[in-house]
């Protein structure tokens, strides 16, 4: 008998790698989907039996239809139910067992219905034609909505929305920004041009004011070389009254004709002081 106690690595580590090869995990097909179909289309036979035996008619074929509903929305929550995530699936589960337990409850009553217990015969029937259709129709309403309001691409869709929210207000902002930056340019462009103005017209009062210097100057000399005191003033008073001027008040020191006079103000208003529309007036 030979007995290796001493393995060659190689092989040893090709033999492991062999049998990781071959393992496999347990797929989500094979038998277990299979029974679920064949117990899917056992409950739908009996459900649909159920109530076209015992309603009868154009009314049973529709309650039997509402009933195949049922089996066939319990057998989508089942098989998506791996396939999902987050509320979507936890969803998936919850209604998918109470899809499933009404087509239970239904396929046990058809069952008791064809075997024949006349003792509850008269609540079957009962339940067939006043309870079953109404009951179904709700829960396939709130059911379905349910499902369709909790499917993941519902969170992905706002997302976007919110991401598109965002974008228009940013864009709204730039716009904002840009308009304000027109209005001051605008403003800027106004306020120069009323600089412009009172530069001219301060340009063009300078020759007055040199020629009422010169001619106030004139007059006071004129008035200074008249050598009569009395007529001296009153040539004062004259001017006075003739240029509008405030009367000199009389002081130890004679006082000659303008020294003392206020000066005329020749300065054109502020542009930032003038007033606004409401009356106001702006100060810098």
């Amino acid at each position: 008998m030979n007995l290796n106690l001493n393995p060659d690595p190689d092989q040893a580590q090709e033999r492991q790698d062999q049998e990781i090869q071959s393992f496999t995990l347990v797929g989500r097909g094979g038998w277990p989907v299979a029974v679920l179909w064949l117990l899917a289309f056992l409950l739908g036979f009996f459900n649909f039996s159920l109530f076209y035996e015992t309603v009868h008619g154009v009314k049973g074929v529709i309650t039997g239809t509402v009933a195949l509903a049922v089996e066939g929305t319990a057998l989508y929550c089942v098989l998506n139910y791996s396939r999902s995530i987050e509320q979507h699936k936890e969803v998936l589960g919850i209604w998918g067992k109470r899809f499933f337990t009404f087509s239970l409850v239904h396929a046990t009553a058809s069952f008791i219905h064809t075997a024949g217990f006349d003792i509850l015969n008269k609540p079957i029937y009962f339940y067939s034609h006043v309870i079953a259709f109404p009951a179904m129709v709700v829960l396939l309403t709130v059911g379905v909505n349910k499902i369709i309001m909790s499917h993941w691409s519902g969170k992905i869709l706002k997302d976007l929305a919110d991401s598109k929210i965002v974008s228009l207000r940013n864009r709204a902002d730039a716009l904002m920004k840009q308009s304000g930056m027109r209005d001051g340019h605008q403003i800027a462009t106004l306020r120069a041009m009323i600089f412009a103005e009172l530069t001219d017209l301060q340009s063009k009062l300078i020759p007055v004011i040199r020629r009422f210097i010169g001619v106030r100057e004139e007059r006071d000399r004129m008035v200074r070389d008249i050598p009569d005191p009395l007529l001296r003033d009153q040539m004062q008073r004259s001017m006075l009254d003739l240029f509008q001027e405030k009367p000199v008040k009389k002081t130890k020191k004679p006082v000659e004709l303008g020294e003392s006079q206020e000066p005329l103000d020749f300065s054109l208003p502020d542009p930032d002081a003038l007033p606004l529309k409401n009356g106001t007036v702006k100060h810098p």
